[in-house]
């Protein structure tokens, strides 16, 4: 674990966003790294073309790339939760497990720990084993670190760990690419 040391008009900012009795300051600023994840839509814009180094370059005409920047600019594609919403397939309520291929060896697959539901928003889930709301990706750390489930690093898309608990052979990320013709 980390120490970082913050203003105490930075710390007052963060107390404003927690909900009391409930969040830690690490639990907010989670929320807030989450919360970038999710509003961030359009990936880095490459650095501009370096600048001529000769007078001759710079009066040089120049040749236009084919296709145009704007042309090729890619947006990100929605996130696995939006799409998967979309289409029906989850939301509050859904019931969701690590799927079997992420259990831990010799786990109960019934087991509390591996379950959760989808909470109100549809965005977050609820954690069958302690009641409380986590994103899927911080269960998915949680389980790793606390109960082995495999994968769950902090960079792991949740979606990777966790499927339907109905069909827990394919994890959402892969009913996602399945339902939109990509895998």
């Amino acid at each position: 674990m980390k120490t970082i040391d913050l203003s105490d008009s930075t710390w007052i900012r963060l107390q404003q966003l927690a909900i009391p009795l409930e969040d830690t300051a690490d639990t907010v600023v989670k929320r807030l790294l989450d919360e970038h994840d999710r509003s961030t839509t359009v990936p880095h814009e490459p650095p501009p073309p370096p600048l001529p180094t000769t007078l001759a370059a710079a009066a040089a005409p120049r040749s236009a790339p084919s296709g145009t920047y704007a042309a090729t600019k890619r947006r990100r594609r929605p996130h696995t939760d939006v799409v998967l919403r979309s289409m029906k397939k989850i939301g509050p309520g859904t019931a969701v497990a690590v799927t079997f291929d992420r259990l831990p060896p010799g786990a109960d697959a019934d087991d509390k720990r591996y379950t959760a539901r989808f909470g109100g928003d549809g965005k977050h889930v609820v954690w069958d084993f302690d009641g409380q709301e986590y994103s899927i990706s911080e269960l998915s750390l949680l389980l790793a670190q606390r109960h082995g489930v495999k994968g769950g690093r902090e960079s792991e898309n949740g979606f990777r760990v966790f499927g339907l608990l109905s069909n827990r052979n394919e994890n959402l990320e892969d009913m996602r690419k399945r339902l939109e013709g990509r895998g």
